[in-house]
């Protein structure tokens, strides 16, 4: 049993250590992308609205892209129960580099708004510790 929970707990870690290197490594990505697009206009406009918000409206917009990847997430469920393999698996691996990607994206851009609010910027102390603990766990493997 103490094997089982300790091959669950590593488990976790590794997800968790790929879930904040995808953050890492997609939020570059993403911002590149952004600047790229001739939507500077839009861009500034979003940025100077966020500037205004306070920071519980600020929290919707950082929550926004999980809940509008949400359906398509279902969708590559259903295609999964479906045993459309090739396109469930092409659907739930795109809208999670998206999500993830656009969600560190906005991050950056509403993150000092969030620490903010205490709870937020408690539970933000807490997933790095999570991610130096799992660091700890995987690194000698």
């Amino acid at each position: 049993m103490r094997r089982l929970t300790r091959a669950l707990l590593i488990l976790l870690a590794i997800v968790f250590l790929f879930e904040a290197w995808l953050w890492r490594h997609l939020e570059p990505v993403v911002a590149w992308v952004v600047a790229r697009l001739p939507l500077r206009e839009v861009k500034e406009r979003l940025a100077a609205t966020i500037e205004r918000l306070p920071p519980a409206a600020t929290l919707v917009v950082f929550i926004v892209p999980v809940v509008l990847l949400f359906p398509i997430k279902l969708l590559g469920l259903w295609l999964l129960a479906q045993k459309q393999w090739f396109a469930a698996i092409l659907t739930l691996v795109l809208s999670k580099l998206v999500g993830l990607g656009v969600t560190a994206f906005i991050f950056e851009v509403t993150r000092p708004k969030l620490m903010q609010l205490a709870w937020f910027h408690w539970l933000y102390e807490h997933v790095i510790v999570w991610l130096d603990w799992a660091h700890h766990l995987v690194d000698p493997i």
